[in-house]
């Protein structure tokens, strides 16, 4: 028997009365591990939030500690998944019942992914003009507009779509914040580039990295970061047989 493992319901909740009651009933079958006389070389609790949200509390040991123990009372070495984490985010500590409580790693993660595309196109377009699907966006003065190669089919939500009562997500274009503009399409995304001069086709547009993270993509889409990383995706490029 090489490990034994299982996976908290609610790892990121502070004092979950669940994550006791998983400890205490994965506790007994340990017990009925070592009955048996197998001998796990690893015993794997928990994920990123596990480890993040390992404060001690007064009537808890925490997380980690409890795990090094059990491990220990089986002659077996500690593990955890660290799954989010390695992309630099953890989901927020949820210390609703649990004041006291307070991340371990959360604030000194640093985001490590980057997703980028070009821009295709530049248009100006004036006062009155609609833009994307269902005319959602209309310019209330003079706009110049860049188009990007990347929509809902590539992972970029449709809920950071923009309309003129409601603001939405943003890339980044040389250092700067460019707003979503109308309805992110399936693989098309108009942004607001009139206060950056220098603009060019060709330039790169930053969807998730320096300025923008999945964090402000999950804020702006009623998500979590988890789902914002693992929706990104590339489509195959169609090579030029002509």
């Amino acid at each position: 028997l090489d490990g034994v493992m299982t996976h908290f319901a609610s790892s990121e909740v502070a004092d979950s009365p669940l994550t006791l009651h998983q400890r205490q009933r994965f506790e007994q079958a340990l017990s009925e591990v070592a009955a048996s006389c197998l001998h796990p070389a690893w015993v794997h609790a928990g994920n990123s939030s596990t480890v993040d949200n390992s404060s001690a509390g007064e009537h808890d040991p925490g997380s980690l500690t409890w795990l090094r123990s059990v491990a220990s009372s089986l002659g077996a070495r500690a593990m955890v998944r660290a799954g989010l984490a390695l992309y630099g985010y953890c989901l927020p500590i949820d210390c609703t019942d649990a004041p006291a409580s307070h991340s371990l790693v959360r604030d000194r993660l640093r985001p490590v992914m980057t997703w980028k595309t070009r821009v295709i196109a530049l248009r100006d377009v004036q006062a009155g003009d609609t833009v994307g699907y269902n005319a959602t966006f209309a310019a209330q003065g003079p706009m110049r507009l860049a188009l990007l190669p990347a929509g809902y089919a590539d992972g970029l939500r449709r809920e950071l779509s923009s309309a003129n009562e409601r603001a939405g997500g943003w890339v980044m274009v040389r250092g700067q914040r460019a707003a979503i503009v109308g309805r992110v399409s399936m693989n098309l995304t108009v942004v607001d580039v009139t206060g950056i001069d220098a603009a060019r086709v060709g330039d790169e547009a930053v969807l998730l990295g320096d300025g923008v993270t999945a964090d402000d993509h999950a804020r702006v889409a009623g998500t979590i970061s988890y789902e914002i990383l693992c929706g990104v995706r590339t489509r195959p490029r169609v090579a030029n047989r002509g």
